[in-house]
């Protein structure tokens, strides 16, 4: 019997097609539209058979390369024929009989009957240009983080793949010394689904320009992926998913001086919007073991030294009294599961003063300490224990995006301060283990 995951995926894969058969119905041309339509599509892919074709031997076959028309720079044949390749008789295999017709090949018997279009494997499953793909495939989902139904927007895989991809972009044209100069809209940008690629891969047909300064060329474009990427993330209140607020200011805010910067880059590339939840939570739980090495036992103190000279400022003041607020109970769901977490210790830690690594902490009062490495630890207790104190979560990811939602300025401050220093190395295998997750398909 299948598992409740497995119908659920199904199920979702059902309504992803339905979607996209109601938006093709709802389209859908008048016959003299659609004949004229055919024809048009037809005329393209003569000239193209005119100026690429390859003929297997003895045959009426024609192979057709995906390689070939990327050469033909034809963006629309592009689409079409994928769209179409697994039912050419409306105007592939028409067009395909008067190619062989006007090279005098065969007969028209032979024509007829056995002319056939054979698509080579590079050719894509699927293309979309974007503007098409966001009217039924969602880059945005509500997952509810709380059995009460609260809802926190976050990113579906593909929305944030399409980030990725396009950061990666932008980081390569940067090596290259080329860009797109910001002169791309949404018709520009194809979503592609290979056969052999289980995510799809995004691609801008701007031609690139030789960029004399590479840093202005990339703010430029990253200014520009700001402006029409970003609103694509947002709903119908205008909300956007958790940390993408940051990620506009950082796209908005990115100037050359920034870019030029290494760690900048990186920054941006392993930006937390665009990583999953589950990742980021493996990085929080590993930060705070290295973290907890570091102090304890390394040669110094320089990690506790860095976090609270130069993150602290940056991160969110008086996270101790947002999470056990003064007036006592709370209606806040969320305030309530970290409330929790936060006085366990101190519910269990009998009267006397407990000895811990990060200070002296005393029963009297809670057992966190004012530093940040506190809070760092409160935040692991929190994901790997929040569900216990309170029956609200369904899994652990809610646990991660409770956290997202209450505190969203701390984990982009912290990893922008500690790339900025060049300090990743002090967090162990942390970041190492952090940055192959943003391919996560989750």
């Amino acid at each position: 019997m299948p598992s409740a995951k497995s119908r659920q995926k199904k199920q979702k894969r059902e309504e992803e097609e339905k979607k996209a058969a109601a938006a093709q119905t709802s389209s859908a041309p008048s016959p003299a539209a659609k004949f004229k339509d055919n024809q048009q599509k037809q005329a393209r892919f003569l000239r193209f058979l005119h100026i690429c074709f390859v003929l297997v031997p003895n045959s009426y076959t024609i192979d057709v390369s995906y390689d070939r028309m990327l050469q033909h720079d034809d963006v629309d044949l592009r689409v079409d024929a994928c769209i179409s390749q697994k039912s050419q008789h409306d105007w592939l295999l028409p067009a395909a009989r008067e190619f062989l017709r006007a090279k005098g090949f065969g007969t028209e018997v032979g024509r007829t009957k056995e002319t056939c279009l054979l698509f080579s494997k590079s050719f894509p499953e699927r293309i979309h240009r974007l503007k098409d793909f966001v009217k039924y495939d969602d880059l945005v989902q509500h997952v509810k983080v709380f059995r009460q139904g609260e809802y926190v927007q976050v990113p579906t895989a593909r929305g944030r793949l399409l980030f990725v991809t396009f950061m990666d972009l932008i980081s390569e044209n940067h090596s290259k010394k080329v860009s797109f100069n910001g002169a791309f809209n949404l018709e520009d940008i194809l979503i592609i689904n290979h056969k052999q690629c289980a995510s799809e891969i995004m691609e801008i047909v701007k031609a690139t320009v030789k960029a004399e300064d590479t840093n202005q060329a990339m703010v430029i474009d990253l200014h520009r992926a700001a402006e029409i990427f970003i609103p694509l993330y947002k709903d119908n209140n205008g909300v956007l998913p958790v940390y993408f607020d940051r990620l506009k200011k950082d796209l908005e805010g990115a100037t050359k001086e920034l870019v030029a910067k290494k760690w900048f880059r990186r920054y941006l590339r392993y930006h937390v919007a665009i990583m999953p939840s589950a990742g980021r939570r493996s990085f929080e739980i590993s930060l705070y073991s290295s973290a907890s090495m570091c102090v304890c036992h390394g040669p110094s103190l320089d990690l506790g030294d860095i976090l609270e000279k130069d993150i602290k400022p940056l991160c969110l003041a008086e996270w101790k009294s947002r999470v056990n607020p003064e007036s006592g109970k709370t209606k806040d769901v969320s305030i309530s599961a970290l409330k929790s977490v936060y006085l366990h210790r101190f519910a269990n830690g009998g009267g006397g003063e407990a000895k811990h690594p990060y200070g002296s902490v005393s029963g009297k009062r809670d057992s966190y300490g004012d530093t940040l490495i506190d809070f760092i630890r409160f935040r692991r207790n929190f994901l790997e224990h929040g569900g216990q104190h309170e029956n609200i979560f369904s899994d652990i990811q809610e646990l991660e995006l409770c956290l997202a939602k209450e505190f969203s300025g701390f984990l982009p401050n912290l990893l922008h301060a500690m790339l900025q220093r060049g300090e990743m190395q002090l967090f162990g295998q942390a970041w190492p283990s952090f940055k192959p997750t943003r391919w996560a398909k989750s």
